[in-house]
């Protein structure tokens, strides 16, 4: 609960200095139902009518938000590898020395940090963040291993699922320019 309550307040604190930035958070539907996210906004004692650079949109398309953002970050989701093939800045909130805990044994992408920004602490991810703003490109190195990555979750044994994927990445890519 600790990692939760450090994460959202980390959002609502970048979002109060950075004004220029949109903060969009996607919640699971579960997290919706439940008091803790508005808790946890509501105790850092910022008024969010006041922020208009910080959502909440729990029925965002999840595909649209990646395109349309820099930096993303999230946990054990297919949302790490859609945004990481996308050529994001995706961002893993590992504080509390998760990577030593039993936890981390269940952690999909454990094997794959090299491939991702790690955050330790809610100070690290705001730092993390803000450089990933600044810098948002991926190194061709890191894009290779992440298509190896995208193909060990995603692929079939034709080997037909990354171009499908693919297309519905660039429809996507494609549908967002012509909005614009």
């Amino acid at each position: 609960m600790a990692l939760f309550s450090d994460l959202h307040t980390s959002f609502v604190h970048l979002a109060k200095k950075h004004p220029e930035v949109d903060f969009v958070v996607k919640p699971r539907p579960k997290d919706m139902h439940e008091k803790t996210l508005w808790d946890i906004i509501n105790e850092t004692g910022i008024d969010l009518s006041k922020l208009k650079n910080y959502t909440v949109e729990p029925d965002a398309d999840v595909h649209d938000l990646i395109i349309n953002s820099d930096v993303i970050i999230a946990l054990n989701s297919t949302t790490v590898v859609e945004a990481a093939i996308a050529g994001k800045r995706v961002i893993f909130p590992l504080f509390y020395n998760y990577k030593e805990t039993n936890n981390f044994n269940d952690f999909v992408w454990k094997n794959d940090l090299d491939l991702f920004d790690v955050a330790e602490s809610a100070e690290e991810l705001k730092s993390l963040v803000l450089e990933g703003l600044k810098n948002p490109e991926i190194s061709e190195n890191v894009m290779d291993g992440r298509r190896e990555l995208f193909k060990k979750c995603f692929s079939d044994v034709e080997g037909v699922a990354l171009g499908r994927y693919m297309e519905i990445i660039r429809n996507v890519v494609n549908s967002a320019k012509n909005r614009i």
